[in-house]
């Protein structure tokens, strides 16, 4: 894991609009994204993208413990 943050590009999975999160890894990204979506309990899949890059990551969130998984 880098130290250094970057931007990435986070939406929920399904969704062509995200927003923009600075993070220091995907996984911080999304639950980062967490704290400004509007989410039911259980589990969200998110889409993260480094904007500096190509690679698109599907990850679950847990929403009640904040932990992620791949998709």
């Amino acid at each position: 894991m880098s130290n250094q943050e970057q931007t990435y590009l986070v939406r929920r999975s399904g969704e062509r609009a995200g927003r923009l999160v600075q993070a220091q890894s995907i996984e911080e990204a999304a639950v980062a994204w967490l704290e400004v979506a509007d989410a039911e309990d259980g589990e969200l899949s998110v889409i993260v993208r480094p904007c500096d890059g190509h690679d698109e990551h599907c990850l679950v969130i847990d929403l009640g413990t904040g932990e992620t998984r791949q998709c």
